[in-house]
């Protein structure tokens, strides 16, 4: 098995390939700063398991694969938050009857996602809350968790459809 990077190596291959994969990790971010983040990312990971990299696989060939990893799991990532913060923000579109002032509306919007985030069993609750709202790595929520990364990863898939399921009950009731 390969040793990990060491610094001078991890330089070099810094200088050599952050431009090209700056603009790979741009295709997926609304911004340069995210682009930037996904970047420093992929390098932590790139300098943790090289040695994983398959004997004779090009270097920029795995770089970009992890740069791609890194960039999805950000888009998934910005999507489940957008998706959650959109639901407490002020411009949600809500419908409701002449009776109720659009700010009610959205408060009790806000106060039926809250709910359903307690009603979760405590597992996927404190996955949504680390991973969603405090927005931190499967990686970090993990380790404070104690729990091993896919169990927060299918923890946190579950609370969303659970989510989702009684949000578009509680919508589709309102609406009625």
């Amino acid at each position: 098995m390969k040793q990990p990077l060491d610094e001078r190596e991890l330089a070099s291959l810094i200088r050599a390939h952050s431009p090209a994969l700056f603009v790979l990790a741009r295709a997926f971010t609304d911004n340069d700063a995210d682009a930037e983040d996904i970047l420093q990312d992929m390098w932590m990971i790139a300098a943790r398991s090289s040695h994983r990299r398959a004997a004779g696989a090009p270097i920029r060939t795995w770089l970009c694969a992890v740069t791609l990893n890194q960039a999805r799991s950000y888009r998934r990532r910005r999507n489940r938050r957008r998706w959650l913060t959109t639901l407490w923000s002020s411009e949600i579109p809500t419908q409701h009857d002449e009776s109720c002032s659009p700010s009610l509306a959205i408060e009790l919007q806000r106060a039926a996602l809250w709910r359903a985030v307690a009603a979760l069993p405590p597992l996927q609750r404190d996955t949504v809350l680390l991973r969603i709202v405090e927005d931190l790595s499967t990686r970090d929520a993990a380790l404070r968790m104690k729990r091993a990364e896919g169990t927060v990863k299918s923890s946190l898939h579950r609370a969303l459809a659970t989510l989702r399921r009684v949000l578009e009950t509680t919508t589709a009731h309102d609406s009625d």
